[in-house]
């Protein structure tokens, strides 16, 4: 399962809801709540961000969290002495500019970056 799995899953367990009813509820097909959920393939990111205000997911920063989740990936990379690509390929995501750049980034999949991060010395 992929953290975006994961979290299409549990929202829709929290709400009681089948597949179908999570389907119409987000309006789009049963068959890509179901694909979605079984992390055979993610939305492209204007439908996650719709999923995300559907489901009332927030990415912004918090009273806890004064930074965005962009602001944090670009300072570890700083301390680190990494470029974008190999970020990138140290977190597993080919795509991680986009992170950077305040795409939406779930909560378990946040939890899974800083897990490796932690793991990664500083630059010298």
């Amino acid at each position: 399962m992929t953290p975006f799995s994961k979290l299409m899953f549990t929202e829709r367990r929290k709400r009681k809801m089948t597949l179908a009813q999570m389907a119409e509820f987000l309006d789009v097909s049963l068959q890509s709540v179901s694909h979605w959920e079984r992390g055979e393939n993610e939305p492209l990111k204007p439908v996650m961000e719709a999923v995300a205000l559907r489901l009332k997911l927030t990415t912004k920063p918090t009273k806890d969290d004064p930074f965005t989740f962009a602001d944090f990936l670009k300072s570890e990379r700083t301390k680190r002495g990494l470029s974008k690509s190999q970020m990138g390929k140290i977190i597993g995501m080919r795509n991680y500019y986009t992170l950077e750049n305040g795409a939406i980034c779930w909560p378990l999949m946040r939890e899974g970056i800083r897990a490796r991060l932690a793991k990664l010395p500083l630059a010298a």
